[in-house]
């Protein structure tokens, strides 16, 4: 269970275990909401990239971010912005 921010609103993921083939899946929720959004992706080397599932046909937000001092640090995008993305265990 990982603590941060998308933007300057506060998050709380879960990150699941890294499968063999370097996919990964896991949830983050708003702590204002506590509505959780399922992601999916990969980690290759210290880069993490994922997409929300929808569950319909538009574009996905995403998230990409590197592994550092136990954390996440990158960017969230989506809806037409780009927000600083950043969680710390």
């Amino acid at each position: 269970i990982l603590t941060g921010k998308v933007g300057s609103a506060p998050i709380t993921l879960k990150l699941g275990k890294r499968n063999p083939d370097g996919s990964i899946g896991g949830s983050y929720f708003y702590d204002k909401y506590r509505t959780p959004i399922a992601f999916f992706g990969r980690i290759t080397g210290d880069v993490l990239e994922v997409e929300e599932t929808t569950g319909d046909n538009k574009v996905a937000p995403a998230i990409r971010a590197t592994l550092s001092g136990g954390g996440l640090k990158g960017t969230w995008t989506g809806n037409g912005k780009q927000l600083a993305f950043e969680v710390l265990p």
